[in-house]
């Protein structure tokens, strides 16, 4: 089933699918956005001698790396705030990383009353898309 979704969400056959995968596929991922983000992470808690890993740190560097390459605004733990930022600036992701959320509210409604609607409705406070 899933081998049926990523096709079909890939706009290709099977056997399209299949063909990409064993020949182009690993260098198609390597230059996802994401990817380089993971390896920046991975880079700097290796090569930091007083990093101490953590039992759920793997699975932050794989959620983070998504949310920095392909976000606009990322929250996360000291910790990985850090080494996330400099992989977002080396790599020139889009993502403003925060350390606490009370300090991206500000920098995240910036963003939104400045960015231009695409449904059509008013951008004014109190018309009738506000809630």
């Amino acid at each position: 089933m899933a081998q049926h979704a990523l096709h079909h969400a890939a706009g290709l056959t099977p056997g399209q699918m299949s063909d990409w995968l064993h020949g182009h596929g690993a260098h198609g991922l390597a230059e996802l956005p994401s990817a380089g983000l993971f390896r920046e992470l991975a880079h700097y808690g290796h090569l930091n001698t007083g990093t101490a890993w953590k039992g759920n740190d793997l699975t932050d560097m794989v959620y983070l790396s998504c949310a920095g390459a392909y976000a606009d605004v990322v929250v996360c733990e000291r910790h990985m705030a850090s080494p996330l930022a400099q992989g977002v600036r080396r790599l020139g992701a889009g993502a403003t990383v925060f350390r606490r959320l009370r300090d991206a509210a500000p920098a995240i409604e910036e963003m939104l009353s400045t960015r231009p609607r695409t449904d059509g409705a008013s951008q004014k406070p109190g018309g009738p898309t506000d809630t």
